[in-house]
C-alpha cells in the first residue's frame, strides 16, 4: 500500500515512517518488518507493537542481515510505487465516478460501493468481510466481518451477501465488488436475483500466486477488464478489495488465536467454564480428560450431570462433537494522538447490551 503526505519542509521522514508502521499494524503483526532506512523510534515502535498485539516483532533495516531476493524486490517495488504515486494527477470525485461508470459499464453513476471477500480457514471454518466506499470516503463504520461454519468460500460468500441484503438498513450500493472470479461473481448475482435487486457486480481476479494483487476484473456479462494501475477507478476498487480482504483475514486470525481456549468447551459443552477448568486443573490436559472412564468421571462430576458428560465424551471420541466458534469482541483503544478513523468500529448489530 502507498501512503502519501503533503509536501513540507518540516516533515521528518523517520517520524512519518514510525507513525505509519505504528498505525498500520492494529489487528495483526508479522514476525519481522523491514525498512529501507533507520529511524530514531525504530526500537520503541517495535516494543509498542509487541505490547499492543502480544507477540515480539523485529524492525530490521535493509543491509543489517542477508536478504532474500523477494525482500529486496519488495523494498524496490515499494519505492517505485511511491514515486509513481507522487506524479499521479489528482482526480476529482465527479471525474472518479464517471470513470467508474464508463470503465465498468455501470447502470448508474456510483455513489456507494460495497466490497465482499470470503477466506477459507484450515478446512473447517471460513470468514468473510465487507468494506464500504461512500461519496469519496471509506465508510469504516459500516464495515462488517463474520465467521461461518460453512465448509467453502463460495457458500460463505453467498451466506454473507444474503445476510447483508436480507434487510436494508442502509442505502443500496450502485456497485458490488467481489474478490474472486466467475464462480464468486455468480454466487453474488444469484443472491441479488433472489432479492430482486438490480445492482452491478464486478469480480476482482488475483494473478496466480500473488494474492495481494489484481490481474483483471470480470463483469456480470463476462467481459474481462485488465487492471490498469494508472486508473484511479481501478486503484479505488483495489483499496476496497484489500479492506474487505483484511477484515476477513482479521476475523480468521482472531478465531485462530483464540481457538485453543475453546477446545475444552467443544469436548464438554454440558459443563460450564468453571467446571471444565476444575477438571483441567485436576487431570492436567484435555487428552487425559478425554480418556476418563465412567467410574473416574462419576468421582468428579455431579450425579445430575453425569449422563450428559458421558454423552459429551462419547460424541467427542466418535467425532460427532460440534466445533465451538470463538466469540469475537471488537475492542476500541484509546490513543491521545489518534483519530476516530484509526479505530476498528464495533457494529451495532453485533452488540446485545452496552459494553465498555
Amino acid at each position: 500500500r502507498v501512503f502519501v503526505f503533503p509536501a513540507s519542509d518540516h516533515i521528518d521522514t523517520g517520524e512519518v515512517l514510525a507513525e505509519v508502521i505504528y498505525q498500520f499494524y492494529r489487528v495483526h503483526l508479522p514476525r519481522e518488518i523491514r525498512v529501507a532506512f533507520d529511524f530514531e523510534r525504530r526500537h520503541e515502535i517495535a516494543h509498542l507493537l509487541a505490547d499492543r498485539l502480544g507477540r515480539p516483532v523485529r524492525i530490521v533495516v535493509r543491509g543489517e542481515k542477508p536478504e532474500k531476493v523477494t525482500a529486496m524486490l519488495a523494498l524496490a517495488r515499494t519505492k517505485l510505487d511511491v514515486e509513481l504515486e507522487k506524479i499521479k494527477p489528482v482526480i476529482s470525485l465527479p471525474a472518479l465516478k464517471r470513470e467508474l461508470k464508463s470503465r465498468f459499464g455501470l447502470r448508474k453513476t456510483p455513489a456507494r460501493i460495497e466490497a465482499f471477500d470470503a477466506a477459507h480457514i484450515s478446512g473447517s471454518f471460513a470468514a468473510a468481510g465487507m468494506s464500504v466506499w461512500k461519496n469519496g470516503e471509506l465508510s469504516a463504520g459500516e464495515y462488517r466481518e463474520k465467521l461461518s461454519d460453512l465448509s467453502g468460500e463460495i457458500a460463505t460468500l453467498r451466506e454473507f451477501v444474503s445476510e447483508r441484503f436480507a434487510s436494508r438498513p442502509v442505502p443500496l450500493p450502485e456497485l458490488v465488488l467481489v474478490d474472486g472470479g466467475t464462480s464468486h461473481l455468480n454466487a453474488v448475482l444469484e443472491v441479488l436475483a433472489d432479492r430482486h435487486l438490480a445492482i452491478s457486480v464486478v469480480g476482482a481476479v488475483k494473478p496466480q500466486g500473488a494474492h495481494s494483487e489484481i490481474s483483471h476484473f470480470v463483469t456480470s456479462g463476462g467481459k474481462r477488464i485488465e487492471f490498469d494501475y494508472s486508473s484511479a477507478a481501478m486503484r479505488l476498487l483495489k483499496v476496497l478489495r484489500d479492506e474487505a480482504h483484511e477484515l476477513a483475514n482479521a476475523a480468521h486470525r482472531k478465531s485462530r488465536d483464540m481457538a485453543h481456549f475453546y477446545e475444552l468447551a467443544a469436548v464438554l459443552p454440558s459443563l460450564n467454564e468453571k467446571e471444565r477448568q476444575e477438571l483441567l486443573t485436576r487431570f492436567g490436559t484435555i487428552a487425559n480428560i478425554v480418556k476418563l472412564d465412567r467410574h473416574e468421571i462419576a468421582n468428579v462430576v455431579e450425579a445430575t450431570k453425569l449422563p450428559a458428560v458421558i454423552n459429551d465424551l462419547e460424541d467427542h471420541r466418535s467425532g460427532r462433537s460440534s466445533p465451538v466458534v470463538p466469540l469475537i469482541v471488537p475492542i476500541r483503544f484509546d490513543d491521545p494522538n489518534g483519530k476516530a478513523g484509526d479505530l476498528r468500529p464495533i457494529p451495532a448489530s453485533r452488540i446485545s447490551r452496552r459494553t465498555k
